[in-house]
């Protein structure tokens, strides 16, 4: 299972920089803002990236840091 969470992340990480490469100095900022909407209690929440909300905020908050290191990497 952490596998293939790894990959989903690698392949997440792929799509922007392909997708939205121009965009990547916004990520720092944005990615809160969608830690805050996921963890939300209406509607649907999973954000794909972050829908492991039972591992409570510090694990969210590490997966966010750790992507815009990867993504910093790629600038």
């Amino acid at each position: 299972m952490a596998r293939d969470e790894v990959n989903h992340g690698r392949n997440a990480l792929a799509v922007i920089r392909a997708c939205h490469g121009h965009r990547l100095p916004e990520v720092p900022a944005l990615l809160p803002s969608f830690l805050v909407h996921d963890r939300s209690e209406s509607g649907y929440r999973n954000t794909f990236l972050f829908d492991h909300w039972a591992y409570g905020p510090a694990f969210l908050a590490r997966v966010a840091e750790r992507m815009i290191a990867q993504l910093g990497e790629s600038r």
